[in-house]
């Protein structure tokens, strides 16, 4: 049974992970957003450019 509990919860977490990197922007002024242009720089990835709204 507790495999089955701790499957369930880290698919649950991982599925919340991507959910959110999926709708996560790295364009504004949030802490979020300034964490995440920050780690793209550590890395030397370039940062995406910022999608439009229809």
């Amino acid at each position: 049974m507790m495999p089955f509990v701790q499957g369930t919860l880290y698919n649950l977490a991982i599925c919340g992970w991507q959910s959110y990197n999926r709708n996560a922007r790295i364009h504004g002024s949030t802490i979020g957003a300034r964490l995440r242009r920050w780690w793209y720089g550590v890395n030397n990835w370039t940062v995406p450019p910022e999608k439009t709204r229809r």
